[in-house]
Parts: structure tokens; sequence; C-alpha cells
């Protein structure tokens, strides 16, 4: 079993949530509205799983039980982002099963931010990720602040 998992962005509901007021007022802020991205995510969901496999587990992890022994889980969410109320949640349903889940937002970020490692928000986002990485190894508590 792994020491942790790192998920950044994730989409693990086949159809995520409806978002915090939080993150409703980041996306009004970047002028994307949340309908917009809901087409999107349907299409992402229906070209990463398609229609038959939106209730499956495998594909959508926040559809089935948390497994015995889940290790500790860093949520790394963009804060203008349609995904983050996916990651948000999935955090939610960890910790209430008992796992060490802890999720942040990026602040100002969008989706996508690690791909543009060299902006101030990918420098952010990897920084880190680099110092979640570098304690999930440790022997000390499962908490990686």
């Amino acid at each position: 079993m792994p020491a942790s998992l790192l998920l950044v962005y994730p989409l693990v509901h086949a159809v995520p949530p409806p978002p915090s007021g939080d993150l409703l007022l980041a996306l009004r802020e970047r002028g994307m509205a949340s309908g917009a991205h809901d087409v999107l995510i349907q299409a992402a969901t229906a070209h990463f799983a398609g229609a038959a496999s939106v209730e499956d587990e495998i594909a959508f992890a926040a559809n089935g039980a948390v497994p015995e022994g889940h290790p500790a889980t860093f949520i790394y969410n963009a804060d203008a982002d349609g995904l983050r109320a996916s990651g948000e949640a999935y955090a939610t349903k960890l910790a209430q099963a008992g796992v060490d889940a802890t999720v942040e937002t990026l602040p100002g970020s969008t989706h996508g931010f690690l791909n543009e490692p060299e902006s101030a928000a990918g420098r952010a986002g990897v920084d880190r990720l680099e110092r979640w990485l570098k304690r999930a190894g440790d022997e000390s508590p499962a908490r990686f602040a």
C-alpha cells in the first residue's frame, strides 16, 4: 500500500456535487459560468468512461465504498475549477470513513495550473505537492502539513 495518495483537481464523481458558494463566487469572478463547466465535465466524463460506466466505482472512485486501509490522501484543488466540488466532496467521504484526508485549494488558480510550472500558480502548486511527497515517506503521523 502506498504511504499516501495525491489527487490534483480530481474528477471522482461522474456528476460532480453542486458547487459551494465559495466555488460559485470563484467561477463568477473569472467569468466562468457554472453551466458551461457542467457541459465540459459531462463531455469529459463521456469521453473518459462512456455512458455505461457512470456508476462504475473503478471509473469514479466516489461511487464505491472507501476500501479498508486506504492511505492518507491529499486532494489539491484549483480555486476556480468546476471539478473542485468533486475533490471537496470526496475528501469529506474519505474523512467520514476514517481516512486521514487533507483537502486544499490553491487560491487564485484555475484548472491545469500544474501545466504551467513556470507561472506563479504552477510554482506554488509544485512546491506544495513537493512538501507533501517529501513528508509522505516519513514514519511520522499521516498528516503531511
